[in-house]
């Protein structure tokens, strides 16, 4: 070829490539489009369900990895490769070896699985038994703040302790879900061995008994491992020898020989009392084999550095975890396993994530850093993000909030999002502002009863004194004719943690999929990553906030 052709040819590249390169680097629209590519990647059946540890899992921390260095991210030095291994010891129950025999004075009563009760798998010991006294301790809280003491003139001491499931509706939800997260440890500093978690009526109606069963029984247990080689989760870390879940009609037999009979502590369960505990006068038998497994996960970091020389060693944190439930056995048919999706939960915040860390590095650097975490084994009591705040990959003292999003149901036409624990920090009139540049307003917390705030990967950096919201879509539509409400009540009935979170059957279900809303979300991110990233303030504690006065725990609490 002439060297003068050649020439004109590579100019020529030149100048298309440039502009190209341009209208990239320019680009600061989030975009539709790429929300529904990294959702429809992440919920392929491909990646089997993105199970913790699974080989699916690993592909989607792959390529959630992959695609902020391709957004011009950076690692941090710690883990160059973007890439926060966390190793985890998997537990699994062996079925038929669980057993848990009442000892009546009449003789023993020995109760069935699992329509009776199901047991947790054991993440120190693979055989365990226990044989002790069981006393009821109410909803096991106790809290000076609150003026609760549910073991006052109880001795627990080499003890089974009774423990309601669900939450006391008249105490405000957030508070008394930390509290509840904390029960385990407050039985264990009083000596108890076990623990019997009883299912009322009441939280029947919430989540049935069969749901729950079909979600733990045959899912396993996790905890990220210290370099010890032990549990380092609260989660499963308290060592008790046996946990169980009892069905509220198998109950009557423990309380046969108590002054007050099970039917009364339901009634006052019912009429939002908060029940004594009281010795039952019996004792039971729990036993059980579990298997383990060691596995790793990762979590996956980076980092957007910013451009103010002092305000550049303080971190935004944001997260969305890439972890989902894998494959599902139903009881009825263990052989045959159906693929989880997670679409919603949690494709679609990974997408929103990915496309905020795209805008936001193709733009002007803010002043302080923007730090990425997506975090491994969510499902599995909020472990990834557990680990980093035990293993941090900057300084947490450096870390002013974090920003979680988890479970955005991109299925209509958006007029508000929920923010939950705005009302405990400045967070929330941020998230309000940001929120309005979309015309969107924050909506009341419609679930109060689950205490979501203590519910998702934020909450470890909550539980080290960081200020924290958790954002997900709100109820309302903006289009009259389509009733938000019903659809949320719909997906959480009959498409979390199910199978049919997927996309092929959300779209049969509800008509679509809104990937123009998670760019919106998207959009409020963005937002709100400029005022709390640009301004010389650092989020604080409201000062009336319960989490304001609690000190960075030393001990994570469980998840139960």
């Amino acid at each position: 070829m002439h060297l003068f052709l050649r020439l004109v040819i590579f100019c020529s590249c030149l100048v298309v490539s440039g502009t190209h390169l341009s209208a990239l680097a320019t680009q600061t629209e989030a975009e539709p489009a790429r929300v529904a590519g990294h959702l429809h990647f992440l919920a392929d059946d491909l990646l089997q369900g993105r199970e913790t540890g699974s080989h699916g899992h690993q592909v989607a921390a792959r390529y959630v990895a992959s695609q902020l260095q391709i957004f011009g991210l950076q690692p941090l030095t710690d883990y160059p490769d973007f890439w926060q291994p966390v190793p985890i010891r998997k537990s699994r129950l062996q079925q038929d070896s669980q057993r848990l025999v009442l000892h009546l004075a009449d003789g023993d009563h020995e109760l069935k699985a699992p329509n009776d009760y199901f047991m947790l798998p054991d993440l120190w010991t693979e055989q365990s038994a226990v044989t002790a006294p069981v006393v009821f301790v109410g909803y096991g809280l106790v809290s000076e703040h609150f003026g609760l003491n549910d073991y006052d003139g109880l001795d627990v001491n080499g003890k089974l302790v009774m423990m309601l499931t669900g939450l006391p509706e008249h105490l405000p939800a957030d508070e008394i879900a930390h509290l509840r997260l904390q029960r385990l440890q407050q039985a264990k500093d009083r000596g108890a061995v076990g623990v019997i978690y009883l299912y009322t009526p009441k939280q029947q109606k919430v989540q049935p008994y069969q749901l729950f069963l079909q979600h733990f029984s045959l899912a396993p247990v996790m905890s990220w491992l210290t370099d010890q080689q032990q549990p380092g989760s609260n989660l499963h870390s308290h060592g008790f020898q046996a946990e169980a879940y009892l069905h509220h009609d198998a109950a009557a037999p423990f309380f046969q020989q108590a002054a007050t009979p099970v039917a009364e502590v339901f009634s006052q369960v019912e009429q939002q009392q908060l029940p004594a505990g009281f010795e039952l006068g019996v004792s039971a038998t729990l036993q059980k084999r579990s298997q383990h497994q060691a596995i790793e996960s990762p979590n996956v970091v980076a980092v957007l550095p910013g451009s103010d020389p002092t305000l550049r060693h303080e971190y935004l944190v944001l997260t969305a975890h890439t972890d989902h439930i894998g494959l599902s056995r139903d009881l009825r048919y263990p052989q045959q396993p159906v693929i989880n999706n997670g679409a919603l939960d949690n494709a679609a915040g990974v997408a929103i994530l990915l496309e905020t860390a795209r805008v936001l590095a193709a733009g002007p650097a803010p002043a302080r850093s923007v730090l990425f975490l997506f975090p491994t084994a969510e499902e599995r009591g909020l472990l990834g993000a557990e680990y980093f705040v035990q293993h941090p990959a900057v300084p947490l003292e450096q870390i002013i909030a974090t920003i979680n999003i988890d479970t955005p149901l991109l299925l209509f036409p958006l007029a508000d999002i929920l923010a939950f624990g705005a009302g405990h920090s400045t967070l929330g009139a941020a998230v309000a502002r940001a929120a309005a540049n979309e015309r969107l307003v924050i909506g009341p917390d419609p679930l109060p009863e689950q205490a979501l705030f203590t519910r998702s990967d934020h909450y470890r950096f909550v539980e080290q004194g960081i200020p924290a919201l958790f954002l997900m879509v709100g109820q309302t539509s903006s289009d009259p004719a389509i009733d938000g409400s019903s659809i949320w009540q719909r997906y959480l009935s009959q498409h979390y943690h199910q199978p049919s979170d997927s996309i092929t059957d959300l779209t049969a279900a509800f008509g679509g999929i809104y990937y123009d809303e998670g760019a919106r979300l998207s959009k409020v991110l963005l937002h709100l990553i400029s005022e709390l990233a640009n301004t010389a303030e650092q989020p604080q504690w409201q000062q009336e906030s319960f989490f304001q006065s609690q000190p960075a725990l030393p001990d994570r609490p469980d998840n139960h």
